[in-house]
């Protein structure tokens, strides 16, 4: 049998997925294929600048820093972007850089994407509510592991 911090998160791994797939109408706001990395890095800059958009996940200590490209980064604060002003009309073009698309393009290394925007008030919410408590999870996961490695080390 698992560790209960695996089987943890996979519970709310699938009970994210499950309420996505109930939910008509998810949408996500990734980066356009094809622009140029400047156009995109001005668009991401905007978006964790002034735009507003939470890119504390994407940073290099970040739970979504990985995979480490333009396009993944971009992808992720434009879909918080996106997310936070509630998939208004034109929150997802950042000069042509970004657009709309209906398949989840969440990845194993970056769960949080998992959300989404999904139409529906109640949805959403609970959606938001299943990834502050998997990230607060990983976060004390991941310190625990840290504090056992340095006692580890200290021992030896």
């Amino acid at each position: 049998m698992g560790s209960p911090a695996v089987l943890f998160v996979g519970l709310v791994v699938a009970a994210a997925a499950m309420v996505i797939r109930e939910g008509e109408g998810a949408m996500w706001c990734i980066a356009r294929g094809g622009g140029s990395a400047a156009a995109l890095q001005a668009a991401l800059d905007y978006a964790c600048g002034p735009g507003g958009a939470d890119c504390a996940p994407i940073q290099p200590s970040g739970l979504c820093y990985l995979p480490d490209t333009l396009s993944a980064h971009a992808s992720y604060a434009f879909n918080s972007y996106f997310q936070r002003s509630n998939a208004a009309p034109g929150a997802c073009d950042f000069a042509g850089a970004a657009t709309v698309t209906v398949s989840d393009p969440s990845s194993v290394e970056c769960v949080p994407l998992v959300h989404g925007i999904v139409m529906g008030h109640a949805h959403s919410l609970h959606l938001q509510a299943l990834q502050e408590v998997l990230l607060t999870h990983l976060k004390l996961t991941h310190s625990r592991r840290r504090r056992r490695h340095h006692r580890r080390r200290r021992r030896r």
